[in-house]
């Protein structure tokens, strides 16, 4: 008998390739940001699920699959990190000429990758993922989530060096998406999510020593509010990534970014 958080899962997943399936010809036709950003979100909700998989049921292998994903949302993820980084700098009123021309260079990449890539063997190999999942009775997803567990225990204290916010913001991404797979809720994860995110698109400005007062404010509000949001935003993780047979959740969570 096939449990309700495996027919989620097959419906998430099957979404995600109906996203990307309609996203792809949109994009060639017009690659507007709103269009790359979904498909770079929704590339990476399907590496997570197949995550998920792999880590419920190591006898599972994507790697191939994982690699094509990967491949695009990798280039999908250059892209949008311009987008966002030639509307901060009109938003801050910082000279980006140069960015606007790395931008243009970068669309031109992603179309040609996009051309080349063969999108109805990946939608094929989508739809066969979905399909085994809703056919299979179970997974033990009680082994992946203790792993996502173990990967957020030291990031629990001490959030203070760049390196530590990004390996934060990037399991933290993984967690949410990997929850939302199985139909649980992220609310909270997605709110921190966006502000470890906006500190990182300041930084993409930083790092091409395109910054001004404005810039480093907004940075300041960012962290602040980040700083805020740890704390509880991590429990709720270790809340909702707990195995519900023994409902041990960390009494205590400490957030300190700065």
């Amino acid at each position: 008998m096939r449990t309700s958080r495996v027919r989620t899962l097959a419906r998430y997943i099957d979404k995600q390739g109906q996203v990307i399936g309609g996203l792809f010809p949109a994009i060639l036709e017009k690659p507007k940001g709103s269009r790359v950003h979904a498909l770079r979100v929704a590339t990476r909700r399907l590496r997570a699920s197949l995550w998920l998989l792999r880590h419920s049921e190591p006898q599972l292998k994507f790697s191939k699959f994982k690699k094509k994903l990967r491949s695009i949302g990798r280039i999908a993820g250059e892209l949008r990190a311009l987008d966002v980084a030639v509307g901060d700098a009109e938003k801050f009123e910082i000279k980006h000429s140069s960015l606007k021309k790395l931008r243009k260079k970068t669309r031109k990449k992603f179309i040609v990758v996009l051309k080349e890539f063969n999108i109805e063997k990946m939608l094929s190999e989508i739809d066969k993922v979905a399909s085994d999942v809703a056919e299979a009775p179970d997974f033990d997803f009680a082994r992946a989530l203790a792993g996502l567990r173990r990967r957020l225990m030291p990031l629990r204290y001490g959030h203070t060096s760049l390196k530590r916010l990004h390996q934060l913001r990037i399991e933290v991404k993984k967690t949410r998406y990997v929850l939302e797979a199985l139909g649980r809720p992220v609310h909270p994860l997605r709110v921190f999510q966006g502000w470890l995110g906006r500190v990182h698109d300041i930084e993409v400005l930083e790092d091409r020593a395109l910054s001004n007062s404005r810039t480093q404010r907004d940075r300041a509000e960012c962290l602040r509010k980040s700083n805020k949001l740890a704390g509880p935003a991590l429990r709720f993780a270790f809340q909702q990534l707990a195995d519900r047979r023994s409902h041990h959740v960390p009494t205590k969570t400490q957030g300190g970014i700065k």
